[in-house]
């Protein structure tokens, strides 16, 4: 300011100009900065497993079904067997745990959780001769924590509760399939034969495993002079290259031949078809042109 002063002094027409100004300065301090809150991080390990809504169901390696237990399985055995027992009951619920952890449980399990038992679709369990002749594949069993004198033990029991079946029974197909049925998957020209030809004592024998053929699928079977004639189902059949369209029905002849040690059935392909014929969809080529068309892949 002193030096200012003396300017002006020196010349006073220096004394209308703004020779100096002072800062701008803020009216009040500025405010701090805001401070963000914390979130805790999603919990992982035993934490997360201990919420019903971030357990992840059992699936089968690799793809997103269900994994369902089964009489062979070493865990599930175990039980089955009555071999299932342990000194202290938190072993017995620590089993439980993982059978849970392991296998797809029925849905109130999975809403309860209880700790004491777990209700499981066991493939070949249970079983009678008229579920597996109804293509029943398995039953809903209840696997408890109990004890006795002594120790704890897992036990199996039926149950009994109305639930869907997870594999149920496919009605059966009108039409053999080349891998499935007891007799065509046996026969020379089965194009998916991985099984070793059925020879016959005689050409009766061979005539007669025909007939029971018609009888297990009468409507694709038809017995002609000399022959059958059959519609067999291959789900990997060669893909139309006009519609790319698998050409699934195969229209074959089984004939009776004659072999060094008896009789053979032979399958002879005529050709590819999907669809019934007249009807919108269909298509039919020889078995010499579906020779040169790629097949579809198996799942």
């Amino acid at each position: 300011m002193h030096q200012i002063e003396a300017i002006v002094e020196a010349d006073p027409s220096l004394a209308e100009q703004e020779l100096w100004t002072a800062p701008d300065m803020p009216d009040s301090a500025p405010a701090p900065a805001a401070v963000r809150a914390s979130v805790p991080s999603p919990p992982s390990g035993l934490a997360a497993q201990a919420s019903p809504s971030t357990v992840k169901k059992p699936s089968r390696s690799g793809t997103s079904k269900p994994f369902y237990a089964r009489a062979g399985h070493k865990l599930i055995e175990e039980i089955l067997i009555g071999a299932a027992t342990f000194a202290t009951r938190a072993e017995a619920v620590d089993r439980l745990d993982r059978i849970r952890a392991t296998y797809t449980t029925a849905k109130e399990d999975e809403a309860s959780r209880s700790s004491d038992h777990v209700t499981l679709y066991i493939l070949d369990h249970g079983l009678t001769e008229e579920d597996r002749k109804g293509r029943v594949r398995g039953k809903y069993s209840r696997l408890s924590v109990r004890r006795d004198t002594v120790r704890w033990s897992l036990l199996a029991e039926p149950d009994t509760t109305p639930r869907g079946d997870p594999y149920p029974p496919r009605p059966d197909s009108p039409n053999p399939n080349w891998g499935a049925d007891p007799l065509i998957s046996r026969l020379e020209g089965n194009p998916r034969r991985q099984k070793s030809l059925r020879t016959f004592a005689t050409h009766a024998d061979a005539h007669e495993a025909l007939q029971q053929l018609r009888g297990r699928y009468p409507k694709a079977v038809v017995e002609q002079t000399g022959k059958f004639s059959t519609h067999v189902y291959d789900p990997l059949g060669p893909l139309s290259p006009d519609t790319g369209r698998c050409l699934s029905i195969t229209e074959t002849a089984l004939l009776i031949v004659p072999v060094p040690d008896g009789f053979q059935i032979q399958a002879r392909i005529i050709g590819y078809k999907t669809g019934r014929k007249g009807q919108p969809g269909y298509e039919f080529h020889t078995a010499s042109e579906a020779a040169l068309y790629p097949r579809r892949r198996p799942r």
